[in-house]
């Protein structure tokens, strides 16, 4: 009641401050201001009877002023949040409030833009064989439409909060309420003359347009816009914008265009759509830099991930606007509660967690939902990569529309009720709670391997899970939120693998050996003059921390037999190049084999060392077979990373920073990948080979079960400190 008192209070202060304004200054910037505040205030109140005895005092004043028309706007609006709150007979009266409003001054564009929300409701709840209709002889739309046209035309400048309605109901789903406000601002701009249309309309049009309606319409609007002059560098953006989403990459040109120029409104826009997907250390450099240094920074941030995804040039920028828009109208976590809201007036869509990971790598491979009672709302994501899953959990708490990233699937269920967790998060045996978790669990357990493993409803062995789950989700997260992606999708899939190992890390520079096993079942043989060719097209490309590409390889593949290798025999070659040595390189290879098959490598790391190494530094481990062909340096690089345990394992990596005359001890070990349990040891002395130190071993594993293993590598140096290296093996049956 008290809470009720208060707000009747503040209205009343707001409603008898605006009584005295003069009503020819009602149209001000300040007194629209005003007006934004009065209906912020009957935003926050959920109770009417407050609002019904403002209503009161508002009819009281209407009667000794019926010709203030800013007193028929706040009754209107008043009653316009009566009828939202369910007393629906008020929109008929806000209906008639905002009429006597337009009449008293029909050059106020706030009058018709209030009509205009009314009249649509009105449509709502009458429907179109209403009295109201009957008597207008025209339905709500038509009504609710020439309302908005009418304020566009009074002030151009309006059409930017028609633009947000439009905005605000496509991510509402409302595509009726969506469908009329477009049909305002075309009528506005079909009934100026062609010469003298307003670039303030052109650009809400355009991105009416663009959002609900006609993409050639949408370009055109804003093409037309950018030649009228009034802001070119937002009108190119908005023409690259609309190219994209049309699937144009002539929008790359338009779009460095703007960048060059030193626009505050257009330059808001670039840095918006950017920072979804750039790191802080980029967007530091995109606001120090100034005019052509930006644009050029923005060519290098696109131009690499094209060069990376092997993708024509533009196209990842044209993907970049295509996710973001289909983003922003789904995954949008808001941003308009209040009509004075800053982000209102600038319809800005706020992402949530979804629309963030979305706009980094696109739609998931797989998508899973739990709706049931007692467990919020929830999704989860899985992006299939080479090096291993992607898996993120989203949970929505206290805002149905925003989806966070949670570090666990159980942590989607309130870690108050979920007991166990927070013993399983620490990898104890605690037991999983029944009920929601139980319901989660199973709902995803052919989403992940580790979540068949739980044992639901019983407590033996699930913390050791959990903790597995955890590191999973959050490897992830950390893989997730840190890059971004565009991989190559075929029609058929190589089944290949790709592998590439470093070695010789001397004098400043080093060699990479790409490594392509082919399974015969994905090959397409060729046959010419009595010889079966298997050509293939092997691409790499390699950037450096600023994005500038270092390693470039495009090569083709061809090798000849004399008949078709078997669907369960490998075809293998190994392509070697020289790489920097003293900087990090993020990589990516991938196999063609026509237009429609091939295999695309994981986003990985390859980490070359600068010779004058401080520390006792190793190359790549490289696991070989002692009977197998390929080499990298001296050793023969296994296929699929797999041997069979009959076979001798032949492992090598190089050393740099080594002190003495090779004075060094190294220990291999075969480790359980998923508990870390060695299962495998032996130890051995490194040597001095042409110059370099150098770990080699050929190692019998005959006693080592078949299975999935973690091959590590530790190098210890007594005057340089210890070194280790990983990689994963499979070890099959003979």
């Amino acid at each position: 009641m008290m809470l009720a008192r208060t707000l009747t209070l503040v209205l009343a202060a707001l409603l008898w401050g605006a009584v005295g304004m003069s009503p020819l200054m009602a149209q001000s910037a300040v007194d629209r201001a005003a007006l934004d505040a009065f209906r912020d205030s009957l935003v926050v109140i959920m109770d009417p009877v407050p609002l019904q005895q403002l209503e009161g005092e508002l009819m009281r004043a209407a009667k000794e002023r019926p010709n203030n028309p800013l007193l028929h706007l706040r009754q209107g609006f008043l009653s316009l949040r009566l009828g939202d709150l369910g007393l629906l007979r008020h929109y008929d009266d806000a209906a008639s409030e905002f009429q006597w409003a337009v009449e008293l001054q029909p050059d106020w564009p706030y009058g018709w833009f209030a009509l205009g929300l009314a009249e649509y409701e009105l449509g709502k709840v009458q429907g179109p064989g209403s009295r109201r209709a009957t008597m207008l002889g025209r339905d709500a739309s038509t009504r609710a439409a020439t309302a908005w046209m009418r304020a566009a035309l009074a002030d151009p400048g309006f059409a930017a909060r028609l633009e947000v309605l439009a905005a605000q109901a496509v991510r509402r789903r409302d595509a009726e309420r969506a469908g009329v406000v477009l049909l305002a601002l075309r009528e506005a701009v079909a009934s100026q003359p062609a010469g003298k249309r307003s670039p303030a309309l052109l650009l809400a049009a355009g991105r009416v347009e663009r959002e609900v309606g006609d993409l050639p319409a949408a370009l055109n609007a804003f093409e037309t816009y950018r030649r009228l002059g009034d802001n070119r560098a937002l009108g190119l953006l908005e023409v690259a914008r609309t190219r994209f989403l049309l699937g144009q990459l002539e929008g790359t040109e338009s779009y460095y265009d703007g960048a060059a120029m030193d626009d505050l409104v257009a330059l808001a826009g670039y840095r918006a759509d950017l920072e979804v997907v750039a790191s802080d250390s980029v967007m530091a450099r995109f606001d120090a830099l100034r005019g052509q240094a930006r644009a050029d920074l923005l060519a290098l941030f696109w131009g690499s991930r094209d060069r990376l995804d092997f993708r024509p040039a533009g196209s990842r920028l044209r993907e970049h606007y295509r996710r973001l828009a289909y983003a922003r109208r789904n995954y949008s976590a808001g941003g308009w509660s209040l009509p004075s809201d800053p982000a209102f007036l600038r319809n800005e869509a706020v992402l949530d967690d979804r629309g963030r990971l979305h706009v980094r790598h696109g739609e998931p491979d797989a998508k899973v939902a739990l709706n049931s009672l007692g467990v919020e709302p929830n999704e989860s994501w899985s992006y299939r990569r080479e090096s291993g899953d992607l898996v993120f959990h989203f949970v929505a708490r206290q805002d149905p529309d925003r989806y966070r990233l949670v570090e666990s699937l159980l942590d989607v269920v309130d870690m108050r009720s979920n007991v166990a967790f927070a013993s399983a998060g620490q990898g104890d045996d605690g037991a999983i709670r029944t009920g929601a978790s139980d319901q989660l669990l199973r709902s995803r357990e052919g989403f992940a391997t580790v979540y068949a493993e739980f044992e639901t409803g019983r407590s033996e062995g699930n913390g050791r899970v959990a903790a597995r789950e955890r590191a999973l989700v959050q490897s992830s997260l950390h893989a997730g939120l840190s890059t971004d992606s565009y991989e190559p999708r075929f029609a058929r899939d190589l089944a290949a693998r790709l592998v590439a190992v470093t070695t010789n890390l001397e004098d400043g520079t080093a060699v990479a050996h790409l490594q392509v096993a082919v399974p015969g079942f994905g090959l397409e043989p060729w046959e010419i003059e009595g010889r079966i060719h298997y050509p293939m097209r092997l691409r790499l490309v390699a950037v450096d921390p600023t994005g500038a590409v270092r390693v470039e390889v495009d090569t083709v593949l061809a090798q000849d037999f004399e008949r078709p290798i078997r669907p369960d025999r490998y075809l293998e070659d190994v392509v070697t190049v020289p790489v920097p040595a003293n900087v990090t390189l993020t990589y990516r290879m991938a196999l063609f084999v026509g237009q429609q098959s091939g295999t695309a490598s994981a986003l990985d790391t390859m980490v070359t060392l600068p010779a004058a190494a401080p520390d006792l530094r190793l190359g790549d481990l490289v696991l070989g077979a002692a009977d197998h062909g390929l080499t990298a340096g001296s050793v023969a690089l296994l296929p699929m990373q797999g041997l069979s345990r009959s076979t001798r394992l032949v492992v090598r990596a190089e050393l740099v920073g080594v002190a003495g005359e090779g004075k060094w001890r190294a220990t291999f070990t075969l480790r359980d990948p998923d508990t870390g349990r060695a299962v495998f040891t032996e130890s051995f002395d490194g040597r001095v080979e042409g110059g370099r130190g150098v770990v080699e071993r050929t190692i019998a594993i005959r006693r080592v079960s078949p299975g999935r293993y973690l091959a590590e590598l530790e190098v210890t140096d007594a005057a340089r400190g210890v070194a280790i290296q990983r990689q994963r093996l499979v070890v099959t049956a003979p």
